[in-house]
């Protein structure tokens, strides 16, 4: 929805998933667009131009290889840093977590230099084959390539069927109060919450330059 929108979120991350209460407790939002960027025109549908030697946007752990080594970045680094997410969730910590860098070293080349060789078959051993397949897709595409979202989300899918679970909305965190729409305080918050958010201008934090 956000790349329809022409927009890179550029700081894919745990700490930027929220998930709504009472009516909205089966969405799951994306937040903090500071870091934000158009990608191509919305008018003309013109992309960016393709370049190097950039300072990296985002954060290092689940950033993608591409932006790691100062490429601009696209769709594909949205896509892969959502893959290095699931798989920190799955395995509690990623393999270029704790390296030691030593006086003089950048930390940023370290992580890039563990990141890129670390294959998708190891990052995803001992877990579905999709997810391996999902960060392979991934680190393949072009830089102005349109991801293939309906495959992507497809394997996520097929994981979900294989293991017998239904994709209902309701998560292991949902509790009986949710389900009945939750009190009448927890309401009143989540409108004063929503009039917030609507009221919110939202722009990329480089000196005024809007993402819209």
């Amino acid at each position: 929805y956000i790349h329809e929108k022409h927009i890179l979120h550029r700081d894919i991350k745990p700490d930027n998933f929220t998930v709504g209460t009472g009516k909205n407790k089966g969405i799951v939002y994306l937040i903090d667009f500071g870091l934000s960027k158009k990608y191509r025109s919305s008018r003309t549908l013109q992309h960016i131009k393709y370049s190097e030697h950039k300072k990296l946007t985002g954060t290092a752990r689940y950033a993608s290889i591409h932006a790691l080594k100062g490429c601009e970045q696209g769709r594909r680094d949205d896509m892969e840093a959502i893959g290095y997410v699931l798989l920190y969730f799955l395995r509690g910590r990623l393999p270029w977590q704790g390296l030691k860098v030593n006086r003089g070293e950048d930390k940023y080349q370290k992580i890039y230099e563990k990141k890129k060789s670390t294959s998708a078959e190891e990052l995803c051993t001992g877990f579905p084959k999709e997810f391996c397949e999902y960060v392979d897709y991934t680190r393949k595409l072009k830089f102005e390539e349109e991801p293939d979202y309906n495959y992507l989300r497809g394997l996520l899918q097929k994981v979900l069927d294989d293991n017998n679970f239904t994709y209902d909305y309701k998560y292991d965190w949902s509790t009986n109060d949710d389900d009945e729409g939750g009190n009448e305080e927890s309401k009143k918050d989540e409108d004063k919450l929503e009039d917030k958010m609507k009221n919110m201008n939202i722009n990329n934090g480089k000196g005024g330059e809007g993402i819209w």
